[in-house]
């Protein structure tokens, strides 16, 4: 997937903990948070090896909702290192890809997947 980035300087911005759109079906579930962050991190730190220049997340904060707690949590930075107790990206091993996982595990998209896809 990163094949033709190989070489030119990247950041990734704009990444979050969500494996949704909408604030329904998210995993807010603490351990997975905190195991997502990790191989996000790991994974943008080591996607184009030395021309990786970093990553920013979504956003910093998200306005409170008055009766829901987490509303769109997995997009507020601030409320995650709070809520779900993110190490700080300074703590996380980034020195190899998902470095507490075994990737040859990993499944394998029998199919390329361009930016303009039908999903």
């Amino acid at each position: 997937v990163f094949e033709p980035l190989l070489g030119i300087p990247t950041v990734i911005g704009e990444w979050a903990l969500t494996v949704d759109t909408f604030d329904t079906w998210e995993y807010k579930d603490t351990q997975f948070l905190q195991r997502f962050w990790r191989d996000q991190l790991s994974l943008w730190a080591n996607m184009n090896g030395e021309h990786s220049l970093g990553s920013f997340f979504f956003t910093f904060k998200i306005g409170p909702h008055p009766r829901i707690a987490d509303y769109f949590i997995n997009f507020d930075l601030m409320r995650l290192i709070q809520m779900h107790s993110l190490p700080p990206p300074a703590e996380v091993d980034t020195a190899s890809i998902c470095p507490r996982e075994n990737l040859h595990d990993c499944p394998k998209s029998p199919h390329n997947v361009d930016w303009d896809a039908f999903c």
